[in-house]
């Protein structure tokens, strides 16, 4: 069993040394993506998870007065995503965790999102279930 704790920090390592470029570097791909988030997020309810939030791009997408969660495994993009926290009229708390081993209590949330993420998980399966436990 390959150790997925050392895989998750590859993977935080990587986007840690991206995220200065990350919002420059995914231009084209954030435009795309806005519009058909916006249409996702006005579905959103209750209390709200958001995994791999990266640099908080998701943030002007969400409609106003939201009590999101916004989490990812790397702080550099947590870093990043707080100096678009003003931007937001609602309440974001951003956390550094992994989709794999959450910490939050069974059923805390009412809608998870997340978008271009699954694709660095180091264990896919174990992500979803982790999301399946707090939904």
């Amino acid at each position: 069993m390959p150790n997925v704790a050392l895989k998750g920090d590859l993977v935080e390592a990587r986007y840690d040394r991206v995220a200065k470029f990350y919002d420059a570097l995914n231009f084209f791909i954030e435009w795309f993506t806005s519009k058909h988030r916006k249409d996702i997020l006005r579905q959103a309810r209750g209390n709200i998870l958001e995994i791999g939030v990266g640099t908080g791009s998701s943030f002007k997408d969400y409609p106003p007065g939201k009590h999101i969660v916004a989490v990812d495994i790397s702080r550099e993009m947590l870093q990043r995503a707080r100096e678009k926290l003003k931007n937001y009229n609602g309440n974001i708390k951003l956390r550094r965790e992994d989709v794999q081993n959450l910490s939050f209590k069974d059923e805390t949330f009412d809608t998870v999102f997340t978008s271009w993420v699954f694709c660095s998980v180091t264990d896919p399966i174990k992500g979803l279930t982790e999301l399946r436990r707090v939904l």
